[in-house]
């Protein structure tokens, strides 16, 4: 975990909800918080090349976890999200 303040923050609004701490959520909010400005086709591309067995519907459930919590923010440009 590179990123405890984050981390924390996820770890937090997860227990608020009822839902589970996983390492697949927390190799996304790492690789996420690498990067600036990603799209989430950008995000699975990188993570498909290091973590092939996180798929596109987890990878989208945990943004949505993670804009809920604040750590990110959803942008529309274009087509891309």
């Amino acid at each position: 975990m590179k990123h405890p303040k984050e981390w924390a923050r996820l770890q937090d609004h997860l227990a608020k909800h009822g839902l589970k701490v996983t390492k697949q959520r927390e190799v996304i909010l790492d690789t996420f918080l690498e990067k600036e400005h990603v799209t989430a086709e950008e995000l699975y591309r990188t993570l498909s090349r290091h973590k092939p067995h996180i798929g596109l519907a987890t990878l989208y459930r945990t943004l949505n976890l993670l804009c809920d919590s604040g750590i990110a923010q959803e942008r529309h440009f274009g087509s891309q999200t």
